[in-house]
């Protein structure tokens, strides 16, 4: 007895018998178990054999039996895997495709319940069609199961159909009561009934003909929506109905399977989220699936529409209340369809009855929607294809056979001629319209009484296999299919070359209701007013203005109401005119409401319920977006910020903050509060996710960053569904998700993160255009993707989001493509290339120049042989090298895992030395080094430092020092005591950032590294030398490319850095490419870069400021576009970049953003960059940021350039980041890559909301410009009268007087006299006392007391560069030196400056004139003393408590000159700090050697400053001042000599002299004259104390 696995013979029930049998009446012994065994075995042989396919049936040659060791489960996965190997057919040769495994004889590609199982469940995702792509498919033949007979014929087949044909006995079992189908012996046997009609279709037919008249012709088409066997569809056939039944791929298996080899027509489908592919309008009878079945009741609704009277829809429901339910929301919900009231009314409408209809020119057709199908084309097509079905029947006598042919296919269906001609056949015929068609012609199908479907024939088609007896391709399989095809559609068919560049789905036939019905809310308004501005067809744009009437009378924004009405004008008749009265009413209310609501909140904020408060303020924003008040709205939604208790709360606020930020375009609010509701993760569910990453996605598509967009939109899940429509479709974000990866995605990133991408695959079956589109870029077929790209850009141009950007990304795939061809190639022929891409060889070169010059491809084009050849690299040197590297690491490695070699056992353990021995020892070999030392010349340097010990030590010692001072001051002193040169090691050093000093101090804030100077007795009074080997630097403009290496011997930043293009060492120099950490291409690129978002030229940018500058290219690389930079940055591990930067020329300073404010005044700078600068903007409450705040000038931009924007592991920082700048009221213009940049508001009227962050404005009291050793606040200030508006653009604001100069008293007559006055003098001091001022000699400048500027305005036409000093002591004008357009600091002279040494080519110091109450100028201080002293009045006027840092000089001073100018002092009211010793030493360190100092001051102030010149080895001349010029001033020009420190064996003497305190008897210096002088050079050597080495 034969028992199969899973059968239907008797013998299964014997077998189940015989189990029970023996379960239930043995019992348990081993009788029963041998007998299990054995039956068990023997039902696994028997099922296998059963499975066999018999070797007669199919050829052994090409089919491999299944073998029963390894058993394939069930439901079997597919396994595409054997089938790889086999080779696609090509033009020589065939292959001989093998037969598939039985297994796969009802495989259905596009269905496979495996793949299913892959996608979601929601809305029934996973039933829809998922079809596998090129690697998936199977390469063999599907073979047809076992047993399988030839169908029976129609109509018998209606009836009945084979078993073997059919094996699945399921719903026999299932729909047993319900006469669906039935098992008899051999064969299936259909009654007719169904679930909702179990007494037979016939009668369920009958029924529905008393409401619908079915017997006129008047209905033809119709469509049956989970159809189950399809016996609806088959019994209206009688009735000349053509029903199209379609039900999924699901439990009630085979049910589709089951239709088609009845003959009745049906297809795989399933109503859920896609459309399904049939025309719009065409279909005369509607039957929807069941509700909730019931067994009691049941209730038929019939619904008709009234915009269409051809659609019936029939709703036989089990479920009364829920029928009650659908009648009432398709009569209220959709207003065009009405009840049918009348049983004797017909469908029809304008289409003629059947079977007219079927020679009648359908509608579309003479209507003219078909462009290049008139009637004339209709009717000879339908006449030629009734010869053609005439000719076939005489090539085929089987097609005369009645009944030999049921089930038709038409792949490539045009107008249904075909079909049409079988219209006296018992035949049905399924037209299909290719997708790829240029018309989409099966609406015209639909009108003439058949059917059909789209279909891709690259993709399988939703159907089992072995279902239809009759294929007909009509131009389909050869090389030139689609122009055939195209010729087939447009034969005869007038002006085919604007014809065939139409698409099926263009911008004028845009489906504007379905696709209006894909959103809700105001976006749906906004979409269809964007249509109606922009289809230029006027047909869509009355539709779109119609619809969106409609929806913005449903609302209550009257604004919106009136803007669809006035866009109307009067174009659709009086129903769609302005109704006054409805606007009246709409704003009565929201007066009434919006004081109702405003009452409500303050009694809510009275209670201090802070719920209540936050409904309060979230039910007033949802009203006054309701009303389109966003403004209003969004405050609502901010404000309700304060008062969230929850983390849900909080992502609620920003949802509704975002919305409104769509809509208003603030693409900065959306990243922000996207960016802080991600935050709160506790608080997010799957579809909030998916929202604000959709809202993240449309924010980087807004601001043109194409890749981070995809990104964002990749990442949404299928949890979106239709939660979001007030924003996005899921159709969108399959569109704008596609496309933006399609541009800037590579192969890689394509295939991983969109095409293998489970979820975002779900979206692109809701858009298979652009899931075509993406397959066809990454199977390089790059013409059919380009073709597809044009054929949908006339509705992306629809779109309200996509619209401006469908050229850049057009252009951006096109390109990607273009490489994308060439990459694999040596060489490509551009004849064949341009053919590819259908275009011609110029326009391709042009394409590939482009390119090439953008670096983007790596190749050459030869012009003359239209051949591009890549540049590859020479694999076979690389491959050599990297041989030779592994080889040289292995060597390496192996050597350091070998151990040490033991000691040699050879080695003699010599004599074993005792402690005294090597006692002795040591003390002789002392002995002898210090006689070496002291008689030869080897001790020399020991002495030095010896010396130098000491003069520290005196140093330290306040009288030693004073005595020193005394001596320097007085006019009675020695002339030739001379301040000593300090040791080489100070030879960098800078007293306020010694790093000894700041080693010992707090890093907190990086307190440490600021300036800590040492008390005025404390600091070294010696000359620093400069670096052996030094030599004057490098004339400016080549300094800014290069330096001398021996002046700055620092290799550590061209080590760590140079690879970044900061710097590189070549010979003797320093090499400068320009580039920087995150600019390695160099400044100038990135400067063009962010020109594309500041406005980097025309003037109305002049002062920035660059934070954590490096070697400060930036700043030397916008010198050329008229942009002065001051950079910035620590003395940290970075050795000496500020150094470089100033030996370059490039305005720097040592500085560090700690715990004070940076020393310049407020709103001083135009764009403040940061370039990896590493500030941590939002720590210690913001303090760094808003200190950026407080000093770019309103108007102005931050840019900020790496870590924390978008960097890895920061994103909690960069979300921050943005929230301060928000709050700050900060708009964020781009972020492009790591770069950010921000745009400060010109005026203060976002400042009042900014309380809801935590940050505050400071006192009006505090002044916001004085930064001299002042705290970092964490409140900011407001200023509206400076902003970049209102500056005048450069040059102009250099000589226009400022606003900010008002702040002193008769500032503008101040301003002006002295502009004039320094322009005179200026050119005294290039014409009479011949300074090199305006020569290469001189590059970087210092004023030492600027008040305006206006020495350094007077240079402006010179290749220099001023730092504008103004004491912090004096009036603070360095406000108005900035709004000049020039730069400076704050600096107290009684301190050291915060610069290396030998930085500055000149130094400028000069008396400063104020006026008085008479309209003449006097001069009020003196500039040496006023820069060591203090005035009694404060700055600006105001009072100003005196610092006093002054000390006890410890000594009687004799009254000489110096006390006339403790006289002078006295009497304009200064008090004496610090002394003149220590102001010329600092200059002195400052000044590069053969510099220039400038001293403007009365004749015996330059006394005392010629005096101490003399001591820092300076030569000097004093001269008179020029005749235009008032007051009893000279002026005093001082060189610095060029020497160098030489050490002599003197250091007795100079402790001696040190410590016994005489300032006198130093030996007389004296000239050594020899071949040094006929060389040019002249040497002075002081008793051997010091030495001075001078360049003459």
């Amino acid at each position: 007895m034969a028992i199969p696995l899973w059968g239907g013979s008797s013998s299964s029930s014997s077998y189940s018998a015989i189990t029970k049998k023996l379960l239930f009446t043995q019992k348990l012994g081993p009788t029963f178990l041998i007998t299990l065994l054995i039956l068990s075995s023997l039902s696994y042989l028997l099922g296998s054999y059963s499975h066999r396919t018999p070797t007669s049936t199919l050829s052994n040659s090409c089919f491999t039996p299944h073998n029963p060791s390894n058993p394939l489960p069930v439901p079997l996965p597919l396994n595409f895997s054997p089938h790889h190997s086999l080779p696609l057919p090509t033009a020589a040769r065939a292959p001989h495709f093998p037969p598939c495994h039985p297994d796969f004889s009802e495989h259905t590609p596009c269905h496979h319940p495996q793949r299913a199982l892959k996608f979601p469940r929601h809305r029934l995702i996973y039933r829809e069609r998922h079809c596998p792509d090129d690697r998936e498919k199977l390469r063999c033949r599907i073979p047809p199961p076992y047993g399988y007979t030839t169908p029976f014929r129609w109509p018998y087949s209606r009836d009945t159909v084979w078993f073997s044909n059919v094996p699945h006995k399921w719903l026999t079992v299932e729909k047993a009561g319900q006469n669906w189908v039935r098992f008899d012996g051999d064969r299936f046997t259909f009654p007719g009934g169904g679930t909702m009609f179990r007494r037979g279709a016939d009668v369920y037919i009958d029924e529905i003909g008393e409401i619908i008249n079915l017997k006129d012709g008047s209905v033809r088409t119709a469509i049956d929506t989970g159809c189950g066997v399809a016996s609806w569809g088959a019994y209206l056939l009688s009735r000349s109905i053509l029903t199209m039944s379609f039900a999924p791929k699901d439990s009630h298996e085979a049910q589709i399977q089951f239709a088609l080899e009845r003959g009745v027509p049906a297809m795989i489908g399933i109503m859920a989220t896609k459309r399904l592919p049939y025309p719009s309008s065409n279909l005369a009878l509607k039957p929807l699936p069941k509700a909730y079945a019931g067994r009691r009741y049941s209730k038929e609704v019939t619904l008709q529409s009234g915009r269409n009277p051809s659609i019936i829809s029939i709703v036989r429901s089990g479920n009364p209340p829920f029928a009650a339910k659908l009648k009432t929301l398709i009569e209220h919900g959709t207003p065009k369809w009405r009840h049918v009231k009348n049983t004797n009314e017909t469908a029809g409408g304008e289409l003629a009855k059947w079977p007219e209809r079927l020679m009648a020119v359908p509608p579309r057709v003479y209507g003219g929607s078909l462009e290049g199908i008139t009637p004339e084309v209709f009717k000879e097509d339908t006449e030629k294809w009734k010869k053609r079905l005439s000719y076939y029947k005489r090539l085929s006598s089987e097609l005369n056979d009645l009944g030999r042919y049921r089930n038709v296919l038409d792949m490539n269906a045009n107008l249904g001629g075909f079909a049409a001609a079988f219209v006296d056949d018992p035949v049905w015929v399924m037209n299909v319209v290719p997708v790829e068609a240029k018309v989409n012609t099966l609406g015209a199908v639909y009108e003439r009484g058949l059917i059909g479907t789209y279909q891709s024939w690259c993709e399988a088609m939703s159907t089992y296999p072995r279902t239809y007896d009759l294929i007909h391709a009509n131009s389909i399989f050869n090389e030139n299919s689609a122009k055939m095809m195209e010729e087939e559609l447009y034969d005869n068919g007038g002006d085919g070359e604007n014809q065939r560049q139409k698409p099926i789905i263009s911008g004028d036939q845009l489906d504007v209701e379905a696709y209006a019905s894909l959103y809700s809310g105001r976006t749906k308004i906004r979409r269809l007013l964007h249509i109606a501005d922009r289809c230029g067809n006027r047909t869509m744009q009355l539709e779109a203005l119609r619809m969106a009437y409609d929806e913005a009378k449903k609302g209550e924004d009257t604004n919106l109401f009136r803007e669809v009405a006035v866009r109307i004008d009067g174009r659709l008749g009086p129903d769609y005119a302005m109704d006054s009265a409805w606007v009246e009413s709409i704003e009565r209310r929201l007066v009434q409401r919006t004081e109702k609501f405003q009452n409500e909140l303050n009694v809510y904020k009275t209670n201090l319920i802070k719920e209540s408060i936050r409904m309060g303020h979230n039910d007033f924003g949802d009203f006054c977006y309701a009303h389109g008040l966003l403004g209003d709205a969004f405050k609502h939604y901010i404000c309700s910020r304060n008062y969230c208790i929850t983390a849900k709360h909080n992502v609620d606020m920003c949802l509704n903050a975002i919305l409104v930020s769509i809509e208003t375009g603030q693409v900065s609010h959306i990243t922000n509060h996207a960016v802080k509701a991600e935050q709160a993760t506790e608080a997010l569910d799957p579809v909030t996710v998916a929202k604000l990453r959709c809202a993240a996605g449309l924010a980087h598509l807004k601001a043109k960053e194409y890749k981070p967009a995809a990104r964002k939109l990749l990442e949404v899940g299928p949890e979106l569904s239709n939660h979001y429509l007030e924003v996005i479709a899921p159709q969108d974000v399959a569109t704008y998700g596609g496309l933006c990866a399609l541009a800037t995605f590579d192969r890689s990133e394509l295939k991983n993160k969109v095409i293998d991408n489970v979820n975002f695959r779900n979206f692109l079956e809701l858009v298979p255009e652009i899931r075509e589109l993406i397959n066809y870029f990454y199977l390089s077929q790059y013409a059919s993707c380009l073709d597809y790209l044009e054929n949908l850009k006339a509705n992306l141009l629809l779109d309200i989001h996509l619209h401006d950007h469908v050229e850049t990304l057009y252009n951006q795939i096109r390109h990607k493509a273009l490489i994308q061809y060439t990459l694999p190639f040596v060489s490509v022929d551009l004849s064949n290339m341009a053919a590819a891409f259908k275009t011609n060889v110029m326009g391709l070169q042009k394409e590939l120049e482009a390119l090439i010059t953008s670096n983007q491809i790596q190749a050459r084009i030869d012009s003359h042989n239209k051949v591009l050849y890549a540049r590859h690299a020479d694999q076979r040197k690389a491959t050599f090298q990297r041989v030779l590297q592994t080889g040289s690491d292995f060597d390496q490695d192996t050597r350091m895992r070998l151990p040490n070699p033991p000691p040699s056992k050879n080695t003699s353990l010599g004599k074993q030395w005792k402690l005294l021995d090597v006692v002795t020892a040591l003390f002789f070999g002392i002995v002898f080094v210090f006689f070496i030392l002291v008689f030869t010349s080897l001790g020399d340097p020991i002495a030095a430092s010896g010396r130098q010990a000491l003069l520290r030590g005196a140093g330290a010692d306040p009288k030693q020092r004073m005595k020193l001072i005394a001596a320097l001051e007085s006019s009675a002193g020695d002339r030739r005591t001379v301040v000593e040169a300090c040791p080489a090691e100070y030879v960098d050093y800078m007293p306020c950032e010694d790093p000894k000093r700041s080693s010992q101090l707090s890093r907190v804030m990086n307190f440490y590294r600021e300036r800590h100077c040492p008390k005025p007795g404390e600091s070294l009074l010696c000359l620093i030398p400069p670096p052996q080997g030094y030599k004057i630097p490098v004339r400016w403009p080549d300094s800014l490319h290069k330096i001398w290496h021996s002046n700055m011997p620092y290799d550590k930043i061209a080590d760590r850095k140079g690879h970044q293009g900061w710097m590189r060492k070549e010979g003797e120099y320093f090499i400068f490419p320009g580039g920087g950490t995150m600019f390695p291409d160099g400044a100038i690129q990135y400067v063009k870069k962010l020109g594309q978002y500041i406005p980097i030229t025309g003037g109305a940018l002049r002062t920035a400021l660059d934070m954590g500058c490096g070697v400060a290219s930036f700043g030397g690389y916008l010198l050329s576009q008229d942009i002065l930079t001051l950079s910035f940055a620590p003395r940290d591990s970075h050795k000496a970049q500020i150094q470089f930067a100033l030996e370059r020329g490039i305005p720097a300073f040592v500085a560090m953003l700690g715990t004070r404010r940076l020393p310049f005044p407020a709103f001083s700078f135009d764009l403040v960059h940061c370039s990896r600068c590493l500030i941590p903007f939002t720590a210690y409450n913001a303090s760094y940021f808003i200190e950026v705040n407080r000093l770019l000038r309103p108007g102005g931009y931050v840019v900020i350039s790496g870590p924390p924007v978008r960097w890895a592991k920061q994103e909690k920082e960069w979300a921050d980041l943005q929230a301060v700048a928000g709050a700050l009221c900060f708009e964020l213009i781009t972020v492009d890559g790591n770069t950010a940049i921000w745009k400060k508001p010109s005026d203060d009227a976002c400042f009042p909301n900014q309380n809801e962050f935590g940050l505050g404005l400071c006192d009006e009291a505090d002044d916001p410009s004085y930064a001299w050793y002042f705290k970092l606040k964490t409140t900011s200030y407001v200023k509206g009268d400076t902003h970049v508006g209102s500056v005048p653009k450069w040059p102009r604001r250099l000589t226009e007087a400022p606003a900010r100069v008002a702040q002193i008293g008769k500032g503008s007559d101040a301003f002006k006299a002295d502009t004039e006055s320094w322009m005179r003098r200026v050119a005294h001091y290039k014409n009479s006392l011949n300074l090199k001022l305006g020569t290469p000699a001189v590059r970087n400048i210092m004023d030492m007391n600027a008040f305006f500027g206006g020495f350094a305005a007077a240079l402006v036409s010179d290749p220099v560069w001023v730092m504008n000093v103004v004491p912090p002591t004096k009036p603070l004008t360095l406000d108005v030196i900035y709004d000049r357009g020039l730069v400076g600091v704050y600096h107290d002279w009684c301190e050291p400056f915060s610069t290396y040494p030998r930085t500055y080519d000149f130094l400028h110091c000069v008396v400063t004139l104020f006026p008085t109450k008479s309209p003449t100028w006097v001069v009020n201080d003196s500039g040496i003393p006023s820069l060591t002293s203090d005035y009694q009045l404060g700055h600006r006027g105001t009072a100003m408590p005196i610092i006093n840092y002054s000390y006890s000089l410890g000594i009687p001073l004799q009254c000489d000159a110096f006390c006339m100018m403790l006289l002078y002092c006295c009497l304009v009211g200064l008090t004496v700090r610090c002394n003149l010793v220590d102001l010329m030493v600092e200059m002195d360190r400052i000044l590069r050697p053969e510099g220039t100092v400038v001293v403007r001051d009365s004749p015996e102030v330059l006394e005392k400053v010629n005096r101490v010149a003399e001591a820092v080895r300076w030569t000097t001349s004093i001269h008179d001042r020029e005749p235009e010029s008032n007051g009893g001033e000279r002026i005093l020009v001082a060189t610095k000599t060029f020497w160098k420190a030489v050490q002599t064996c003197v250091a007795v003497r100079v402790a001696a002299w040190v410590s016994d305190g005489q300032m006198s008897g130093l030996p007389q210096p004296r000239s050594r004259l020899g071949n040094e002088q006929a060389e040019g050079r002249h040497t002075v050597e002081l008793g051997g104390l010091g030495l001075l080495v001078r360049s003459v």
